[in-house]
């Protein structure tokens, strides 16, 4: 993210959206999915524009009530275009999912034997930097262990795959955006922040760990006073399966 801000020549950056979008993603995709995106730019541009432009379907379906029926919505050419946008992102997911079966294939089993490990030795794992290859075995090499025992299909894998990626790097994002926008508002709170990082990364030579974030402590404040006063999902829906009376 800091390299794609570099280049773009411009002092002020309007939106930093699609930046962090893009961060965001990566992340989700390397730690939860064991697949990098960084050599695939145009093809994750794409996924994010689909999510981008699912979310504005979702909002216009859920404020006219006439388009809640699938076989009305789908008459229109906004239920059509819902069908070519999850085309793409199903296509998306499938291919990394594609991409993580052929390295699971091409190492002959040998995630599988990471399960067997004691907890000791994995948390070891914890106190390396940051930075570094990570050696937990990801979501989704889960999952398709899972789906080799015959536990998951690969629609089950597919729907737990999407759920992860969709939400995972959308709302992320957005929590990011709020916390920087407010710590802009608040000059004070931004210089108590950067110098607690800043007293941070000098203990630790630079580098991140797992432990040294958690001495991030007033940033953790901050983050957790923007997710109170901005929730990425304000609200939760919920569907009746049978009638409720209501109190008097």
């Amino acid at each position: 993210m800091t390299k794609s801000l570099q280049n773009i020549g411009d002092a002020v950056v309007k939106d930093l959206t699609p930046f962090i979008s893009e961060h965001t993603l990566n992340t989700i995709c390397e730690t939860a999915m064991g697949i990098s995106l960084r050599r695939m730019k145009s093809f994750q541009k794409h996924y994010r524009n689909a999510v981008h432009k699912m979310g504005e379907l979702v909002v216009y379906r859920l404020f006219r009530q006439w388009l809640r029926y699938d076989w009305v919505f789908f008459l229109t050419s906004k239920g059509r275009e819902q069908k070519k946008i999850l085309k793409t992102l199903h296509e998306f997911t499938e291919k990394i999912i594609a991409e993580r079966k052929m390295y699971h294939k091409n190492m002959n089993g040998q995630f599988s034997k990471n399960l067997g490990k004691g907890t000791e030795e994995i948390d070891a794992n914890d106190t390396e930097v940051i930075a570094s290859r990570k050696k937990r075995l990801a979501m989704l090499d889960l999952l398709i262990l899972a789906s080799q025992e015959g536990s998951l299909t690969d629609i089950d894998i597919r729907e737990e795959v999407d759920t992860f990626m969709f939400e995972g790097h959308d709302t992320v994002a957005t929590s990011i955006c709020f916390t920087l926008s407010l710590l802009a508002e608040h000059k004070d709170i931004q210089d108590c922040v950067r110098k607690e990082v800043n007293i941070v990364m000098q203990e630790n030579e630079g580098k991140l760990s797992i432990k040294s974030l958690q001495d991030l402590q007033y940033l953790e404040r901050c983050i957790k006073e923007s997710l109170r006063l901005y929730p990425s999902v304000w609200f939760i829906s919920r569907v009746t399966s049978e009638d409720m009376q209501l109190s008097k």
